[in-house]
């Protein structure tokens, strides 16, 4: 499986981000945003199927998510790479830059490199060549409960684009509410999901034109 999503982030702010396929990877990513320490630190963090790598340096974080199966050793050469030409074309304007300022450029950057690092078969070669392997081996991995979270769930939902699959990590189902965002297909038809046993009963009303249904569930109306 692929690198699922990457972010460029000045603490919680995020500057640039991509996702290969639907999720809410910004709502989970600015969750652990919050918890990341700001002195400069290389980590992995695991919950459930899922890791979450980053790189924080010089008060920018580096961040991925794949999944458990998914090489760490290609995740922070990834990480290496996107961080290398960030700052080489950013510099220092990216510690003033406003959320998302740099998105448009760089975002076709962070597509490429997610692309490459997650299907080339030369990297463990070329990294061992730059001396990358040994650095990588003393990079902590920790379950991201030790973040202490203060009783906050992480939730991650990931709809595959090529077979629909759904996953959850620590799904709640007591007013459950995924939203399904940064699709890298913009006017797809957008899924939401519905846990078996979980979920209300819900009645969808039509309305004509334009206008979105709304879910009413146990009394209360959600717009879509």
């Amino acid at each position: 499986m692929p690198i699922l999503f990457s972010v460029v982030a000045r603490g919680t702010v995020v500057l640039a981000k991509y996702a290969t396929c639907a999720g809410n990877f910004t709502e989970v990513t600015e969750q652990i945003l919050s918890k990341i320490p700001p002195h400069d630190n290389k980590l992995t963090y695991s919950h459930g199927n899922y890791l979450f790598h980053y790189i924080s340096e010089n008060k920018l974080v580096y961040f991925c998510i794949t999944d458990d199966k998914f090489q760490r050793s290609r995740a922070f050469l990834f990480l290496n790479e996107i961080k290398r030409r960030f700052t080489t074309v950013f510099g220092d304007t990216a510690q003033t830059a406003i959320p998302y300022a740099m998105n448009s450029e760089f975002a076709r950057v962070l597509a490429t490199e997610m692309k490459h690092y997650s299907e080339s078969k030369d990297l463990e070669t070329i990294s061992r060549v730059h001396g990358e392997l040994d650095e990588l081996k003393n990079i902590m991995v920790k379950n991201i409960d030790s973040m202490a979270m203060r009783g906050e769930k992480l939730e991650l939902l990931v709809n595959k684009a090529d077979n629909l699959a759904t996953s959850f990590i620590g799904s709640n189902c007591d007013g459950i509410h995924y939203p399904i965002e940064d699709d890298p297909l913009p006017g797809r038809v957008r899924l939401i999901p519905l846990v078996l046993g979980c979920a209300p009963p819900c009645r969808v009303r039509s309305f004509p034109g334009n206008r979105a249904p709304s879910f009413t569930a146990r009394g209360r109306r959600v717009r879509a």
